[in-house]
């Protein structure tokens, strides 16, 4: 027995709906409950171009749980990511 998740590939992804009990299948947050990621992660997640196409499950469960983000909280997003040097190049 071992302590890996497995990870679904995007077609398994595309059938199933998250919910706040699903666990996040890659990236930083993986193997975590989706319910325990932060708005902010979610939020940058959401408007990645790729995210829909290719997870659209996931993408889906961002657009819900975003509905109330504020605009406040958005701004807040981008000046800890311009500050703290988090945008990625490439």
């Amino acid at each position: 027995m071992t302590d890996e998740i497995d990870t679904p590939t995007a077609k398994d992804l595309d059938k199933a709906s998250f919910t706040d009990d699903s666990i996040m299948p890659f990236g930083k947050y993986r193997g975590q409950k989706m319910h325990q990621l932060e708005d902010d992660y979610l939020y940058w997640l959401f408007n990645e171009p790729w995210l829909s196409s290719s997870f659209p499950a996931i993408y889906d469960y961002c657009e819900a749980r975003l509905e109330g983000y504020s605009e406040e909280s958005k701004e807040d997003y981008y000046e800890v990511m311009v500050n703290d040097s988090y945008i990625w190049s490439g």
